[in-house]
């Protein structure tokens, strides 16, 4: 026998050694694929916000863009049910306006509309003060939300996370995830998804709400413009036609359509005063001379009639002060025109002696 270690121990020592190292590459494998799963993670996060923020430019369907962006978020964060709710002007009540549910899961939309704020006094405190309502269980929640425990039971959702939406400093909406088979903490990728999706779309609600109220004012303009009496008329700094009302129309028999584009002075006012009325035009918006507030100009209908339009004119300006256009309010004085050519050529008595 040679001295030195006993081969058995010494194959002992060298098995220990690699069970250590093998362990140590188990270890760093599992980190390895730790990160690779965070990695993906956030990848995946990355997409969705450049999803939903690249939906909504342009946008034609808002309401196809919320779902879509609901499904994709829902997907993402493994929810069972995603969803926005609007709050009424007066934030006196609050509507299911918007739903993604993951398959099995049952829809709660229609049952949820018209919500009293009052009878939810907890609920709405919570997001009023601009405060996440997070829920690892329904059936713990505090004493003074027994109310709110009781909607959410029916819904059988067993935790969830929720997050307020404002505009203008006042609570509009608000988004949230529900999960109808697990209790437990959300974690925090889960809540920058929610956050980061929740100003995403509380933008895009403001940018919807902005057009909305412009839209709606646009059209109450255009309404009282079509309303009046008179003759309207917008052109711009080229003499293309931009609004015409009704009564326009009427006069010049055609339709909105076929006249607005059209330069006012090629196709509605005669040849024999084309040159000058245009001059005239031209100088006031270039600003060379002071605006014709009062004028009697003839137009030629589109079936070639020979009208009188006693105009009142007004410039139209940016927001700059420059000279972008015209409006004219214009009353048809042909008859009266015609009426007073009479009189004026009608020999008197004298005369006829």
């Amino acid at each position: 026998m040679t001295g030195g270690e006993p081969k058995p121990l010494k194959l002992k020592r060298q098995l220990k050694t690699l069970q250590e190292r093998v362990a140590e590459l188990e270890h760093l494998e599992s980190e390895l694929e730790t990160k690779d799963k965070y990695i993906e993670q956030r990848l995946r996060f990355q997409r969705t916000v450049v999803s939903i923020s690249s939906r909504f430019v342009g946008v034609k369907d808002f309401d196809d863009a919320i779902n879509t962006s609901l499904e994709e978020i829902g997907t993402l964060s493994k929810a069972d049910r995603a969803y926005i709710f609007l709050f009424n002007d007066d934030g006196t009540e609050y509507s299911n306006s918007h739903e993604w549910c993951a398959a099995g899961v049952k829809s709660q939309i229609e049952n949820l509309q018209y919500i009293p704020a009052k009878t939810t006094p907890w609920w709405v405190s919570q997001l009023e003060g601009g405060n996440v309502i997070h829920i690892v269980d329904v059936d713990d929640m505090p004493e003074d939300a027994k109310a709110e425990q009781q909607i959410l039971q029916s819904q059988d959702i067993r935790s969830l996370i929720v997050l307020p939406i404002t505009t203008n400093e006042r609570l509009a909406s608000f988004i949230g995830f529900d999960d109808v088979k697990n209790t437990g903490e959300w974690n925090s990728d889960d809540l920058n998804i929610l956050v980061t999706a929740s100003e995403i779309i509380g933008n895009a609600l403001m940018m919807k709400w902005a057009n909305d109220t412009i839209h709606h004012e646009r059209s109450m303009a255009q309404r009282y413009f079509d309303m009046a009496p008179i003759f309207m008329l917008a052109l711009d700094h080229n003499a293309n036609i931009l609004h015409i009302n009704t009564k326009g129309c009427r006069i010049l028999g055609c339709e909105r359509e076929e006249a607005i584009g059209k330069n006012w002075f090629e196709h509605f006012v005669p040849d024999p005063s084309q040159d000058d009325v245009k001059g005239i035009f031209k100088r006031m918006i270039s600003g060379e001379v002071q605006l014709v507030q009062n004028v009697e100009t003839p137009i030629v209908t589109r079936e070639g009639k020979i009208r009188i339009i006693a105009w009142y004119n007004s410039l139209l300006k940016d927001d700059e002060g420059k000279i972008k256009g015209t409006l004219s309010s214009g009353e048809d004085i042909t008859e009266r025109k015609k009426s007073e050519d009479r009189i004026t050529r009608k020999p008197s008595l004298r005369e006829g002696n």
